[in-house]
């Protein structure tokens, strides 16, 4: 499937000039903690978009019009996305992590929702992780999370990602409705997912703190704490988070502040993301 030109968000010379030089270990502003947070995100990130363009393949003979289109750009932007994230999961091996135990926690419960639910409900639990993600960009974004003393390359992988999740946010909810997957279904899918997203995350986050000699290191905990509740910190995904729960809530209804589309233009970068982690 040819790859169309799409929106990213800055300009890209810092992050031409840096290309030569080694993309350091905690890349983002030497904060171990931020850093192994998103290192961790990207371990899982290709498995979970394994999964979504999987069902949306298989959805394709089955629609037409809106909902074809939605599978079209899910299986467009997710594999892009696992191509990119496994690059950047070679880097981080090459680093010295460990990382099999870890990448092979995902595989675990997708293998059993293609197994055993319906096409439907199958988009009911891939709209929860797309939820998920659609939360963490909105606040990335809207925040500048990732705006300040962060390696370019690093800075501008994360933000072409978040900036996906955020343009496609609607579509996997689009399916599940499509495929008749209920409310209480989308509703119990969320609350599943997130247990599970927390759960796998938190432990390949200390599985990567402890190889890295921190897990134990009272400084990088800290710095946890102020990500978490600081200013602009991770907690304002509640907000955005529970209104899922809305019986006619839709995706779209999730704000995006202007600042966001003030900076986007049309610009093809998977190419261009894959050459940082050779």
């Amino acid at each position: 499937m040819s790859r169309k030109p799409r929106f990213i968000f800055w300009n890209s010379s810092k992050a031409q000039n840096a290309r030569t030089a080694h993309i350091k270990k905690f890349w983002f502003h030497g904060d171990i903690f931020r850093s192994v947070f998103f290192d961790a995100l990207s371990l899982t990130i290709p498995y979970a978009e394994d999964f979504i363009t999987k069902i949306s393949a298989d959805a394709l003979p089955h629609t037409s019009g809106h909902p074809q289109r939605d599978a079209q750009l899910l299986l467009e932007e997710e594999t892009a996305h696992a191509h990119v994230h496994r690059a950047y999961n070679e880097m981080l091996r090459s680093e010295g992590y460990r990382t099999e135990s870890y990448e092979r926690l995902v595989p675990l419960w997708t293998s059993f929702v293609m197994r055993h639910f319906s096409l439907g409900n199958q988009f009911a639990v891939a709209a929860a992780v797309e939820h998920l993600t659609a939360c963490l960009g909105v606040v990335g974004l809207d925040y500048a999370v990732l705006d300040i003393g962060v390696d370019a390359r690093m800075r501008r992988v994360w933000m072409w990602h978040l900036i996906e999740e955020v343009h496609h946010r609607h579509a996997c909810f689009n399916l599940a409705r499509f495929f008749g997957a209920r409310y209480y279904m989308r509703a119990s899918a969320l609350i599943a997912m997130t247990i599970i997203f927390i759960l796998i995350h938190t432990y390949t986050m200390a599985g990567l703190l402890w190889q890295s000699g921190h897990l134990f290191d009272y400084s990088v905990w800290r710095e946890g704490v102020r990500f978490a509740c600081g200013k602009n910190g991770a907690y304002k995904i509640i907000i955005p988070f529970f209104s899922y729960f809305k019986p006619n809530f839709h995706p779209n209804e999730i704000p995006i502040r202007s600042v966001v589309s003030e900076h986007i233009h049309q610009y093809h970068i998977e190419s261009e993301l894959l050459s940082y982690f050779k």
